[in-house]
């Protein structure tokens, strides 16, 4: 709204024909950031649209506010009471006593937890997550925030999902996009948690706005899909050289994850898990002065070698695949939708 807002029309043109070609760089440089979700797409193609009927005879500043009024009601109608919608339908459907599952961590399944708390429903919420996001820890966190207790969140890795399904009662999950012929897409890992649900004849629940609708079909996740970062399969914070967290600083749990080098060599000093300071962590041991190591720590090694030789292959050790862009065999892969049928 702010590029509409400062926009001005050159002279020698019209608002909508120039508007609609001036936007086009803007919108190249989202995609360029990451690529363009369904929900975006959407919102871009209805934008688009609306310029192209507004009327040629309105001055600029009216044309500019009637724009800004309409991608308002936009937002408010297409997403904002569409969540609100779901949430207060969604609600209706847990019961006290219900076992419910979901997976990650979704803003509308959020919404639609915490609506049925504040309408009094007493049932237990477990979330089931998955690396390299781990965005269930978010939704744990506000849970908790809310009121609910211990003996109400369950937090497990996706790989304990057959065993936790036996107790849950529904399912519910979040989509990106729903496809003509059906298939939803979604993070990573949501196809087995719909599919482990049907197994165990778990009802599925679904919370998607209408904006996310797309008139595309698709069959699976390898044609089109979304890479992410190859090193966040590597480091459980995701980017290794990501700017450090203070531990006094006011972060989400997912960020606050101590790498297993740093939580056992350094409790009560850790260090956060990125490539800069695993580096420099290995560097200190390799050039540790045999009667001063700490307690349990080997001892200096040989001289002979480059203190950058035995840092990297102490980096080496610690993450093993730390210098897999120098192997031309090897390729990391990191999805991050799938394709729910």
């Amino acid at each position: 709204m702010d590029v509409i807002a400062d926009y001005t029309t050159p002279p020698h043109t019209t608002l909508p024909h120039h508007l609609y070609s001036y936007l086009s760089p803007h919108i190249n440089f989202l995609v360029y950031q990451r690529p363009m979700c369904i929900g975006m797409a959407n919102a871009i193609r209805w934008l688009k649209t609306e310029i192209t009927h507004t009327s040629h005879d309105l001055k600029d500043d009216e044309a500019k506010s009637q724009l800004i009024a309409k991608i308002d009601d936009y937002i408010k109608e297409r997403i904002t009471a569409a969540g609100d919608i779901i949430a207060v339908s969604g609600a209706q459907k847990i019961q006290d006593g219900d076992v419910i599952v979901t997976y990650g961590a979704s803003s509308a399944v959020e919404n639609l937890l915490l609506t049925a708390r504040t309408k009094g429903r007493r049932f237990r919420v477990i979330v089931v997550d998955s690396r390299p996001a781990s965005e269930g820890r978010r939704l744990i966190a506000k849970l908790v925030e809310a009121g609910f207790s211990d003996s109400e969140v369950t937090y497990a890795p996706i790989t304990a999902l057959s065993f936790l399904m036996r107790d849950a009662s529904k399912v519910f999950l979040g989509a990106e996009a729903f496809f003509a012929n059906g298939t939803m897409l979604s993070r990573a890992g949501t196809a087995m948690v719909a599919l482990s649900a049907h197994s165990c004849h778990v009802p599925v629940i679904v919370t998607c706005e209408t904006y996310k609708f797309n008139e595309r079909i698709q069959l699976d996740a390898v044609v089109n899909n979304e890479l992410g970062v190859p090193d966040a399969l590597m480091y459980k914070t995701g980017v290794p050289d990501a700017e450090p967290v203070g531990p006094q600083s006011d972060q989400s749990l997912s960020a606050m994850e101590y790498s297993a080098y740093a939580r056992d060599k350094y409790s009560t000093r850790p260090r956060w898990n990125n490539r800069s300071a695993l580096q420099s962590e290995a560097a200190a041991d390799a050039t540790a002065v045999p009667g001063k190591n700490p307690k349990g720590a080997k001892s200096a090694p040989p001289a002979a070698l480059s203190q950058e030789a035995l840092a990297l292959a102490n980096l080496n050790q610690l993450c093993p695949l730390s210098d897999w862009r120098n192997n031309p065999r090897l390729r990391l892969l990191n999805l991050t939708q799938d394709i729910t049928p």
